[in-house]
């Protein structure tokens, strides 16, 4: 499934285009608004409105991806830092090691969930 197409995007789009094209059609298939619709009618608005859904969670996903991977790398940046002035402090045995678990994510679990590492 083109996550583009079924937002009515190009793939050049921003964050905002995308989120707005979702917010249109969502609002357009939402299941609430077609209750009173027949089944036939109801069945396509909850099928696409999933589509939609999906597609916007798809995209949203790839966007996110490089800034939690950007936040992760000066996270262990920090932590080698630290780990350094600790070593030339003489002060190594006083800490456990590593100062971050790995995986460090496992420190974020819900950027672990929200960004999907």
């Amino acid at each position: 499934m083109d996550h583009y197409r079924v937002l009515g995007s190009n793939r050049n789009a921003t964050r905002e285009e995308i989120k707005e094209a979702f917010r249109k059609l969502a609002v357009k298939y939402h299941p609430d608004k077609h209750s009173q619709s027949a089944k036939a009618v109801r069945e396509d608005a909850t099928f696409r409105f999933k589509q939609v859904s999906e597609a916007y969670e798809g995209l949203s996903d790839d966007l996110n991806a490089p800034i939690a991977i950007f936040i992760i790398k000066i996270i262990i940046v920090i932590d080698m830092v630290i780990l350094t002035v600790i070593m030339d402090m003489g002060m190594a045995r006083a800490l456990p090691l590593p100062l971050l678990p790995i995986p460090v994510t496992g420190l974020f679990p819900s950027w672990r969930l929200r960004f999907g590492l």
